[in-house]
């Protein structure tokens, strides 16, 4: 299956416990959710508006999905609500390379 939408090379992808979702990050600046078994997008995509999306990584729990960017900023989305404004986390002086969320 090729999933098409993003801008810009894909850099991180991150599949949800279920296995029922894909996240994918992307030079263009965009953290894309797709429902696997049909290719399309689950949701819109989230924006963060801090550069290229360097890592994704979804909650074991699927209720949160969370990216790392160039930027040094780590957004965290709510799933369950479909709330498109993330959580900004700051303080790296560099590009987030890898996020992990628990539970």
């Amino acid at each position: 299956m090729t999933l098409t939408g993003h801008g810009g090379a894909v850099r991180s992808v991150a599949y949800s416990c279920d296995g029922l979702l894909l996240a994918s990050g992307s030079e263009d600046g965009t953290v894309r959710v797709w429902d696997t078994r049909t290719g399309e997008e689950a949701m819109s995509s989230l924006l963060s508006g801090d550069g290229m999306v360097k890592s994704v990584d979804f909650a074991r729990n699927n209720q949160w999905i969370a990216s790392g960017t160039e930027a040094g900023i780590v957004c965290v989305w709510s799933l369950t609500t479909g709330q498109k404004k993330c959580q900004k986390l700051r303080g790296h002086s560099m590009g987030v390379n890898s996020v992990i969320l628990a539970k």
